[in-house]
């Protein structure tokens, strides 16, 4: 949750983060949490108010699905879950406008959010020239599509088909939308020479 990891990372200062899970949680927990002035104590009583929290969220969800059952499955109702319990919104609202405000905005969010742009576009020019060919065979880079056209899963190849440059390139969109982020950051630096596989 990005409210707990402002908390944690010290954008989002200890009262706000806990009152914020209380109002989405509920009052009732407050007197559950341990009174103590250490950080230890005060991310227990974080990680505790998240719980419950979350479960407040999925009852809610769970609550509005059935209530909307029908028009889900019509493809009718066409609107957020937690949406539904109005009140629960603006809480919801109010966390984001929190996290945007001092965490997505910050210095170390912002640098990693700009190195992801350069990865995500990389390993796509990447992928999708080396199975659409879109190198002449005289160009040096060729060799090396080649070889990164070897680092796609046999099945991303197998169903490769010639000529079909737009259906090739949603297989490496498919293949790449599946990828974590720290599998993305190190087939980045392989590709791009900056680590070799086994070294760091």
């Amino acid at each position: 949750m990005d409210l707990e990891d402002g908390f944690n990372m010290g954008y989002i200062d200890y009262q706000t983060t806990k009152n914020l899970l209380i109002d989405v949680a509920g009052e009732r927990y407050r007197s559950n949490l341990i009174h103590g002035i250490n950080l230890s104590e005060n991310r227990e009583n974080i990680r505790f108010l998240r719980g419950k929290a979350i479960n407040k969220l999925i009852d809610v969800a769970e609550r509005a699905f059935t209530e909307n059952e029908e028009g889900l499955l019509t493809g009718e109702f066409d609107e957020s879950l937690l949406d539904q319990d109005k009140e629960l919104k603006d809480k919801i609202k109010n966390i984001k406008k929190e996290i945007k405000d001092k965490v997505y905005n910050c210095q170390e969010v912002l640098s990693v959010e700009i190195a992801g742009y350069n990865v995500i576009s990389t390993l796509m020019e990447e992928f999708i020239a080396s199975v659409n060919g879109d190198l002449s065979i005289r160009d040096q880079r060729n060799k090396k599509s080649a070889k990164v056209k070897q680092i796609l899963p046999g099945k991303a190849l197998e169903e490769q088909m010639y000529g079909e440059k737009y259906l090739n390139t949603l297989r490496v969109l498919d293949y790449l939308s599946g990828m974590t982020d720290s599998y993305a950051v190190a087939l980045f630096k392989q590709i791009q020479g900056i680590a070799l596989p086994g070294n760091r």
